[in-house]
């Protein structure tokens, strides 16, 4: 088995990819790690907050990874084009590649989630295990029975202490689990299927904005950083991402506004300063666009004890 982490350190937070071979597959776990006070990594895992209903955002969107879903101790829903899928306690639905697909503000606050992507690699052999998770991903959704919840929660422990071979051997557990589980779904369409390498290009440009979201990032840097043209990179945002460069890079920055509102002591304008805003009121309003509420009164509703 071959490891690999590939760290990209942005403000407090790392971005990091684990990438490992499985037999003729290369997965790549992606996840995000908040630094505490002391410097020590701590993976950042879905976890239930006590945040009003209407400042849940509830958008189809997609994206070029897979996500697992896995309920705990609670039940949600994730829904899907003309379909919303009940998710019972200690199941999980896989979520593949190119899936348009949005979870309720229960799925959202409560989930246990992992990301991952997966590619074909030079050991390839007809029906091996990627032919298998092709086969399986070629479905809408994978909604798996079991008790799922122990195993992510492992998988999540060995990430915090940096042990990639205990986390890639127990997330190969869980997906060798969902696949001896897996039912009979429907199959999708071969055009909503995204290809190894418009999985990776995604990928990449998914890396860039992840670390730049907080700078003036354009669609030209983008570009000139994948030697693509301005207009190529676009299509593949829109087309592979579901969203404009400007509505992925504002999700960013109103997720890490959040996170440093609630996390930490800085102030409005200091929060403002350090995720790409140079004018306050450009941060106000688009804050209160996309929560519904001014940063203070979000604050307030979101943990009213500490105001």
């Amino acid at each position: 088995m071959k490891n690999e982490i590939n760290v990209e350190l942005n403000e407090n937070f790392e971005f990091v990819e684990i990438n490992f071979d499985l037999n003729d597959v290369t997965f790549v776990i992606h996840y995000t790690q908040r630094l505490d006070k002391g410097g020590a990594p701590t993976a950042v895992v879905p976890i239930e907050k006590s945040v009003p209903e209407s400042f849940i955002r509830n958008s189809m969107h997609t994206h070029p990874f897979c996500e697992m879903f896995v309920a705990e101790n609670t039940e949600f829903d994730l829904n899907f084009n003309g379909e919303t899928v009940r998710v019972h306690a200690g199941d999980a639905v896989i979520v593949p590649i190119g899936t348009k697909h949005c979870a309720s503000s229960d799925g959202q606050s409560k989930a246990l989630c992992i990301i991952f992507s997966y590619t074909q690699n030079a050991l390839y052999k007809p029906n091996g295990l990627y032919d298998t998770l092709s086969a399986l991903f070629a479905a809408p959704y994978v909604y798996v029975n079991g008790s799922f919840a122990e195993k992510v929660i492992e998988f999540y422990r060995y990430l915090n202490e940096y042990n990639v071979i205990m986390a890639s051997s127990c997330f190969f557990d869980i997906i060798a689990d969902a696949i001896c589980k897996n039912a009979k779904m429907p199959r999708r369409e071969t055009s909503d299927m995204m290809t190894d390498s418009e999985i990776s290009r995604a990928r990449r440009i998914m890396n860039l904005i992840n670390t730049y979201y907080m700078q003036d990032i354009s669609l030209d840097f983008l570009a000139k950083s994948l030697n693509l043209s301005v207009r190529h990179t676009s299509r593949i945002i829109k087309s592979q991402l579901g969203k404009t460069l400007g509505e992925i890079v504002l999700e960013k920055r109103m997720e890490a506004a959040e996170g440093l509102l609630i996390n930490s002591s800085l102030t409005v304008s200091e929060i403002a300063a350090r995720i790409g805003y140079n004018s306050i009121s450009c941060f106000y309003t688009a804050f209160k666009n996309y929560y519904g509420a001014l940063p203070k009164e979000y604050k307030k509703q979101y943990l009213p004890e500490k105001i």
